[in-house]
């Protein structure tokens, strides 16, 4: 899950907020795994990346009801791999936490 930060928002609560919205599972935030900053002509993009617990997975959440999506849990090769299709950029971040967490 990704989205923007709220007016006076800290960027723990944002991430808690939208995995709540986006994939509709609560938990326990834990420490920050990267800060990632990408420039294009218009504006910077700065994405927090944190570790956390899952401890409950919503029957039905906020963008299941309004567009219909869905949850997916995927192992980590799994998921660089549909990030490599579909989302290239987040997908190095992930590959930049893989070689520091290993």
């Amino acid at each position: 899950p990704g989205g923007g930060v709220e007016p006076e928002e800290e960027p723990r609560n944002t991430a808690i907020r939208e995995v709540e919205e986006e994939a509709g599972v609560l938990g326990k935030l834990g420490r920050c795994l990267g800060v990632f900053e990408v420039r294009n002509d218009e504006r910077k993009h700065r994405t927090e990346v944190f570790v956390m617990v899952v401890t409950e997975e919503l029957p039905e959440w906020e963008d299941s009801m309004r567009i219909g999506r869905q949850r997916k849990w995927f192992t980590l090769e799994e998921a660089l791999k549909q990030l490599s299709l579909h989302k290239p950029m987040q997908m190095t971040y992930f590959e930049s936490l893989r070689t520091r967490v290993s």
